[in-house]
């Protein structure tokens, strides 16, 4: 929660008020992801997974930096990890899909240098070029993929 102090008639630190806002998202962020793991765990038990352990992971966001804990689930040879699979995460990706489309947007109009910059300044989130040529490759990669659908669509509607 935002620390309220004594009302004074000083000036508002914006910088100050906005670090208590990030942590205050951080908690909720983790709340959400512990509140998430205990409601799938019985769901994954009842399928026949069982819970071989739990692993941290760090993932960049739009809304920053986030470092949290979630467990690992077996059934047969299929692993599952439900809170990434919640998140829309890829495996070994250290950046969600909504950052790299926010990256990407930015690409559009300013070199990747000034992306980075942007980003810095807006969000607080240190990415660094090579992310945002990654997220240019990503949505070319997905741009090619849906013209091929696109076209095997087409053509079976032909």
């Amino acid at each position: 929660m935002i620390e309220v102090t004594k009302m004074d008639i000083t000036v508002l630190d914006e910088r100050e008020f906005s670090r208590q806002l990030k942590q205050n998202n951080q908690r909720a962020f983790l709340k959400m992801i512990e509140n998430y793991e205990k409601f799938i765990a019985p769901i994954m038990r009842a399928q026949g997974y069982k819970r071989i352990n739990q692993k941290e992971r760090t993932v960049i966001f739009s809304f920053g930096e986030m470092t949290f804990s979630r467990s690992r689930w077996k059934k047969d040879d299929t692993i599952r990890i439900p809170v990434d699979e919640k998140l829309g995460l890829e495996p070994r990706s250290r950046f969600s899909q909504e950052l790299l489309y926010q990256v990407t947007k930015l690409a559009n109009f300013m070199p990747y240098r000034k992306v980075v910059s942007v980003m810095e300044m807006l969000k607080e989130i240190y990415i660094t070029k090579n992310t945002v040529q990654h997220a240019l490759d990503m949505a070319g990669e997905l741009l090619a993929e849906k013209e091929e659908y696109d076209s095997l669509i087409s053509f079976r509607l032909v």
